[in-house]
């Protein structure tokens, strides 16, 4: 998904455990996640939300103010949680899981279902052109 975003023309900082072997020369690949703290959007997708709750707190710790995007299956009793605890601080969270697989992320056609304030998810839909 991510060479996708550098397509359509937005800077990204990937971040994951281990690199991955072949990354687009316009993709920046962070190796820890200070890398990644001062980003306007963060955008999670981690295998369940126990994990995308603990990479979130790290980061409002080291003082990230971005806009949350978790595109994992989390729980949504922890999604729930997430966004609730970062809209006491005035930090937006947007659940945003995907359907549609490997191939369809390759061919950028996944189905995002996206849940948060109304006004924070239509700021991320794309304008027509």
């Amino acid at each position: 998904m991510a060479p996708h975003l550098v397509e359509a023309g937005y800077s990204v900082i990937g971040h994951d455990i281990v690199k991955p072997p072949a990354l687009p020369a316009e993709l920046v690949f962070a190796s820890d996640l200070a890398s990644v703290a001062n980003c306007k959007i963060v955008i999670t997708m981690l295998p369940d939300g126990d994990i995308v709750e603990g990479v979130i707190k790290t980061l409002c710790t080291m003082g990230c103010k971005a806009k949350f995007i978790d595109m994992s299956s989390s729980h949504p009793d922890v999604s729930l949680r997430l966004y609730l605890a970062l809209k006491a601080d005035n930090i937006s969270f947007i659940d945003a899981p995907v359907s549609g697989g490997v191939g369809r992320a390759q061919n950028a056609c996944l189905q995002i279902m996206a849940g948060g304030d109304a006004e924070e998810v239509a700021q991320l839909e794309p304008t027509p052109s």
